[in-house]
């Protein structure tokens, strides 16, 4: 029987694990506390191990098993608990899959190293502080200057964070003990209830609230800390690691749900003299080029080498094209964006980058990160017809866009 080990604690893994119980996966979940063990759902796929680890410990558990798949979905900061999960699957010579969380493009936050030294910037200024980055480093921030008056701990609801925050000396006053997620609109009115001028965090991504954190200080006026991760990520995507998963153990979604996940809603924008980007210029930003030269937005292509076609177009349309390298200040106040470059790792930067801006993007190489798929458009006088299929089946949404054509033309030839 296929067995899975999976290092949780995270949002990413309790819905892996949910995930892989719900197909029939067995499964032993291993978080390191007690709380980790509440949210986590139990069932008969499911052993459950509660309770920190060490690398021995952790070559015990997997030598003793018939693990074919260790999967290390621990937090983004627990880099010793990482190397040692790492460690233990190269001992036991067992595949281990990490699950990343992609890091935010803002720039809007004061970032430091490590704890250490956003002690010293807090010490440098005056004013309240919300800290939430949880009970472990607590004992480091009693270094601030009055900081049983300053700084005011977000924590869970357990016993072990409230009672350590008070063996510590924090105001109990002070404490705030409160379950995630956290919404923009409630971070911005803790900071304003508490009178915060500073909001440390860890940047622990979409997952852990990270620009929720962002926006609701921004709202507040507050200035963000960030301690910055300790090592660079690998792994991949939570995303990712699901098609992985379906790939592997052969799991396939119904077709209710496939139908559901491909489907766009087809809206039909004014796009008059709204701007557009095009990163590209290739054949595929040349085509689509072409399409929205028909509607009257201002189209700025960002490539450094362009077909003659997106050249041709410069020079007798009001297209403009720089032909450089895209800076990521190009997606400010675009209406939406298109990511068509030979270059899966920058449309994917592209992507986030307006992802943060709450721009809609396109990209031309990954339909997962779509935010609209760009359709086969065919028009007649005052007929516009849009056509998408579900992002991969290329040469039918095609097949059947020129069926359309055909269609059209006849009916407009015999009304003329």
């Amino acid at each position: 029987m296929k067995q899975v080990l999976v290092f949780a604690g995270t949002s990413e893994g309790r819905r892996l694990t949910s995930f892989l119980s719900e197909n029939g996966i067995s499964m032993h979940v291993c978080v390191a506390t007690d709380y980790g063990d509440e949210m986590i759902e139990k069932n008969q796929n499911t052993i459950l191990h509660t309770g920190r680890m060490n690398a021995e410990e952790m070559i015990a558990l997997i030598s003793s098993n018939s693990f074919d798949l260790v999967i290390d979905a621990t937090h983004p900061y627990a880099a010793e608990v990482s190397r040692n999960i790492s460690e233990a699957c190269n001992e036991c010579n067992v595949e281990s899959l990490r699950i990343r969380r992609d890091t935010s493009n803002a720039e809007d936050f004061v970032s430091v190293a490590g704890v250490d030294e956003a002690v010293r910037y807090l010490n440098a200024t005056q004013g309240n502080i919300l800290l939430t980055t949880g009970s472990k480093d607590l004992d480091a921030y009693t270094k601030v200057t009055d900081y049983q008056k300053r700084i005011f701990p977000r924590i869970l609801p357990m016993q072990d964070g409230l009672t350590r925050c008070i063996e510590l000396g924090f105001s109990s006053k002070n404490i705030i003990c409160m379950q995630g997620p956290f919404t923009e609109e409630m971070n911005t009115a803790t900071l304003n209830q508490i009178g915060a001028d500073y909001l440390v965090t860890k940047e622990s991504g979409a997952s852990g609230g990270f620009e929720e954190k962002l926006r609701g200080a921004n709202a507040a006026g507050a200035t963000v800390i960030v301690i910055g991760r300790p090592n660079k990520e690998h792994g991949m995507t939570e995303a990712q690691a699901y098609h992985y998963l379906n790939d592997r153990y052969g799991i396939k979604e119904s077709q209710k749900q496939e139908r559901i996940a491909d489907l766009r809603f087809p809206m039909f924008f004014d796009l008059s003299n709204r701007s557009i980007l095009i990163v590209g210029g290739g054949n595929i930003a040349t085509r689509r080029a072409e399409v929205l030269t028909q509607f009257g937005c201002r189209i700025e292509v960002v490539a450094k080498q362009c077909s003659p076609g997106i050249k041709e177009m410069a020079e007798h349309s009001d297209m403009i094209l720089s032909e450089r390298d895209f800076d990521p200040k190009d997606i400010a106040e675009q209406f939406f964006v298109l990511a068509a470059t030979d270059d899966s790792d920058l449309n994917r930067k592209i992507h986030q980058l307006c992802e943060h801006k709450h721009i809609f993007c396109n990209t031309a190489d990954n339909k997962t990160t779509c935010d609209f798929y760009f359709p086969s458009v065919i028009s007649k006088n005052e007929i516009v017809i849009g056509l998408a299929g579900n992002g991969a089946d290329h040469a039918a949404t095609k097949k059947m866009a020129d069926k359309l054509r055909h269609c059209l033309k006849n009916e407009t030839e015999e009304n003329a």
